[in-house]
């Protein structure tokens, strides 16, 4: 699950920010974890965007860069703003307040859980500076190794799939060295060859390896073993 969050992570920026898409991300736990959230969050966190109608795009210019017309509607800004106002200026959602209809449906335990997901989005959202333009390898893997730190979480819950794809991205600038390749590359080319260490394994140990092999119990996930122990099982955790 981490990296196929990482992969989608590096992936985004050249999207819509699509809300099913930025859903996706957040319901991975490390992501969860790393932005102090919690599995009893969600269903909040997506009734908020439902009814604020957050559909797709950053905001208006996110859009005109698209060749689209520069509206806000329905763009994760204009969802943000009226949460934000919500909780500072609640209003009854009757009246405007510098064309924004605050979101009043936000009280107590609340406004901690929308000041986490404002956190998410704002460094979701940073990723197309971060990640725009062509780098040398070592600067790339300097990148993309803060971006890991930025949003999966360092726990041991999720050491072992986090060490491994460190491992993966640590070969990135010697893979360079080794070929004496110094010419800045794009994001495009990052990503193809991480989908290719990724897959064809890199330095991390496959799912059916041999001999013990530790994982998490993902839905609709086939475990094919003779023998499954469960470890840390916590009530109501599963499934």
């Amino acid at each position: 699950a981490i990296m196929d969050a990482f992969l989608g992570l590096l992936e985004l920026p050249d999207g819509r920010f699509d809300v099913n898409q930025v859903l996706a991300l957040l319901e991975v736990p490390a992501v969860l974890s790393r932005f102090d959230l919690g599995e009893t969050d969600l269903p909040l966190i997506k009734r908020w965007l439902r009814e604020t109608t957050i559909r797709w795009g950053v905001d208006a210019k996110s859009r005109a860069a698209l060749d689209l017309p520069d509206t806000s509607e329905h763009t994760w800004q204009a969802g943000l703003e009226r949460l934000l106002l919500g909780f500072a200026l609640p209003t009854g959602e009757t009246r405007l307040y510098e064309h924004i209809l605050p979101y009043d449906a936000m009280e107590g335990e609340s406004a901690r859980i929308m000041g986490r997901l404002q956190r998410f989005t704002r460094q979701l959202f940073a990723l197309s500076d971060r990640l725009a333009g062509e780098h040398t390898l070592d600067v790339w893997q300097t990148l993309l190794l803060a971006v890991l730190d930025d949003f999966i979480a360092a726990s041991d819950a999720f050491e072992n799939e986090r060490e491994a794809l460190r491992a993966v991205l640590g070969n990135l600038a010697d893979t360079g060295s080794a070929a004496a390749f110094t010419v800045p590359v794009s994001s495009d080319v990052i990503r193809a060859w991480l989908r290719h260490n990724l897959n064809t394994g890199g330095n991390l140990r496959g799912f059916l390896w041999g001999g013990v092999t530790f994982c998490t119990m993902v839905p609709m996930r086939s475990i094919p073993f003779r023998i499954v122990c469960l470890i840390g099982l916590n009530d109501g955790a599963y499934p």
